[in-house]
């Protein structure tokens, strides 16, 4: 089984997944800084993975904030520990460089007792990836689309499989739901923030090819309510989990 983690960036949806029993949760530490939005406490059904978001920031923060950023993230590790089941390190290492990144991961796995995840980007190289399998239990793949161009095409995943396995390491795709392709039963995990489509689309039919096997398709006729057209989404994505665990 996959585990199909959705990005939940505010209290309305976070309301809205909980409402479906939807057990993957993904939040964004940006986001709940900056929205004042606090997840906690996780209910008992729930994973939850914290990333950093810094990513999504990267733009708009100043280089000599990022210490300072990272240093509230791992205070809100700490605070909130018990109702996290994984975190993801602060790769920005375009920003601040390898060092940095290893250095403020080895911080938040000697600070909290949390599994902490590290993050594979292209350019820390294929044996980089090998040394991560071998280090650690769960690691993060990182490198489908940067600008709409794929960092590392699918074609060459097998390769970083093949290594995970050797190392019995669990994978996780950030931002991997191509659902067409055989590839995605490789992932322990992904994550999406595609399923808020279903709210932005007042008639969007879906077709997902998944174990070769079709999901449902879904295809809203009239004007249904925002929030009716994000919980069916939150419904078609526990629907996939439910046909992946058969």
């Amino acid at each position: 089984m996959v585990k199909i983690y959705l990005v939940v960036s505010n209290k309305s949806l976070q309301e809205i997944v909980r409402e479906c029993r939807y057990p993957y949760l993904l939040y964004s530490f940006w986001y709940i800084k900056s929205s004042k939005f606090n997840p906690f406490p996780k209910l008992s059904y729930e994973t939850v993975m914290i990333d950093s978001g810094a990513h999504s920031i990267q733009q708009g923060v100043a280089k000599d904030d990022w210490d300072k950023f990272f240093k509230s993230y791992l205070t809100f590790l700490i605070e909130n520990e018990k109702s996290i089941d994984y975190a993801v390190e602060l790769d920005i290492e375009e920003m601040v460089g390898m060092e940095k990144v290893e250095q403020w991961r080895e911080e938040l796995i000697s600070s909290t007792n949390l599994p902490i995840i590290p993050v594979w980007h292209k350019k820390r190289g294929f044996n980089y990836w090998e040394e991560m399998c071998k280090k650690y239990d769960y690691v993060g793949f990182s490198g489908f689309l940067k600008r709409g161009v794929p960092e590392v095409p699918e074609k060459y995943l097998p390769k970083f499989f093949k290594v995970a396995d050797k190392y019995k390491t669990k994978v996780h795709g950030f931002g991997y739901t191509r659902f067409k392709s055989k590839l995605i039963c490789k992932f322990y995990s992904v994550d999406s923030s595609s399923w808020v489509n279903f709210a932005r689309f007042v008639s969007r039919p879906l077709f997902i090819s998944f174990k070769h096997k079709s999901a449902p398709k879904y295809s809203f006729k009239g004007n249904l309510p925002t929030r009716e057209r994000l919980r069916l989404g939150a419904i078609y994505y526990k629907h996939l989990l439910e046909r992946w665990d058969k």
